[in-house]
């Protein structure tokens, strides 16, 4: 039997239970389905609910323009949205240690990116 396109993960690799959160906003049949999707994959990484109504909105506005193809670029997207979100709060804060956990969470949150940009563009080698 063929495997489905889709879904294209290998069944021993554990996906953490928040990418899943916005993974499963990224299939949801309405736009009100994938905002309240979104709303509690967010409260999910809610950084002690220091996330505003506007983290909500870029968030979500960003959540929806990725268009991911199957369960891999799935992950990615999630994995870009949860470390840019998690990445800028930490650098908002005051601590040298907290910057310097932002700046990590944002380079893989690029390099997440990045590897979906290549997979999408049909590079080799793109994971």
């Amino acid at each position: 039997m063929a495997q489905d396109p889709k879904n294209i993960l290998p069944p021993n690799i554990p996906i953490p239970k928040t990418l899943l959160l916005f993974m499963d906003g990224f299939t949801a049949k309405s736009e009100e389905e994938a905002k309240k999707i979104f709303e509690q994959a967010l409260k999910s990484i809610s950084c002690n609910g220091k996330l505003t109504k506007l983290n909500l909105q870029d968030g979500y506005n960003l959540f929806r323009k990725i268009n991911p193809q199957d369960d891999l670029e799935r992950v990615w997207c999630a994995q870009f949205i949860v470390g840019h979100l998690l990445g800028t709060h930490s650098l908002s804060l005051a601590s040298p240690k907290d910057k310097r956990i932002g700046l990590k969470l944002l380079k893989a949150a690029d390099d997440a990116m990045e590897r979906l940009g290549k997979k999408q563009k049909g590079v080799a080698n793109a994971c």
